[in-house]
């Protein structure tokens, strides 16, 4: 596993080539990974953190499903991205217990 910076070196690197127009597709799939996770697309929001919260994380969510929206991948990609966003989602939340 890699460390910290080296991670994030490598998450800014697969962005870059993504947005610039030649990334592999590992790239696209640290990418979407990242976005899935980084949006809580897989994860609820408890009521009890408030309105406020709830209305950011619906507003992350909703740009997520707008870009996922205009992808094409197979319904195998799809299940491997979910399922892999889902993981991520679950380690999160076991850390964060």
């Amino acid at each position: 596993m890699a460390s910290p910076p080296e991670a994030e070196l490598r998450l800014t690197l697969a962005f870059q080539r993504v947005f610039r127009g030649s990334p592999s597709s590992e790239d696209q799939e640290l990418v979407l990974l990242h976005l899935a996770d980084s949006s809580g697309f897989y994860r609820a929001t408890a009521p009890e953190l408030g309105r406020d919260v709830l209305l950011f994380n619906e507003g992350a969510r909703a740009l997520y499903g707008r870009i996922f929206r205009y992808l094409r991948m197979s319904g195998d990609e799809i299940n491997e991205l979910e399922t892999a966003a889902r993981e991520l989602a679950a380690q999160r939340q076991a850390l964060a217990q």
